[in-house]
């Protein structure tokens, strides 16, 4: 089967880099072959250096691209992220975002991502409580 992103094992130190620095492990689903995470700003950042550049343009599905998580990161440090990793042993090798806990005082990022989406999230809430505050959470299938 003809790999879909070069160069083989990019995933490697990308699951390194969550497994040593307290990220929380959201699901472990290995009959699937993926790793799910929640991700704050700063380590979607960081996990974004560590990316072929051609990986930034992926979405999941109809969410909105990787490109855009990042934007929202950079721009709201409380953002938080849902990212799965499909590690080296399968041939669609990838790091996908497609889900977002986005701060309920920043509506401007809330609109950013829903219009750079292909369809409306599969779930929506804007009542999600993180740590006692309320943030919108936003996900695609």
């Amino acid at each position: 089967m003809r790999r879909i992103y070069y160069p083989q094992g990019f995933t490697s130190p990308i699951l390194a880099y969550v497994s040593s620095n307290n990220v929380h492990v959201l699901s472990t689903a290995w009959t699937a072959g993926i790793w799910i995470f929640i991700v704050n700003s700063e380590q979607l950042l960081k996990i974004a250096e560590m990316l072929p550049k051609k990986q930034l343009n992926e979405r999941q599905n109809e969410s909105p691209t990787l490109r855009s998580f990042i934007a929202v990161a950079k721009k709201e440090p409380r953002a938080l992220f849902e990212i799965y990793i499909v590690p080296a042993l399968r041939p669609d090798e990838r790091v996908v975002t497609d889900g977002a806990y986005i701060p309920y005082d920043r509506q401007d990022l809330v609109k950013f991502l829903l219009k750079r989406a292909l369809a409306k999230p599969d779930e929506y809430d804007d009542n999600a409580m993180v740590s006692g505050k309320r943030y919108v959470w936003m996900w695609w299938d």
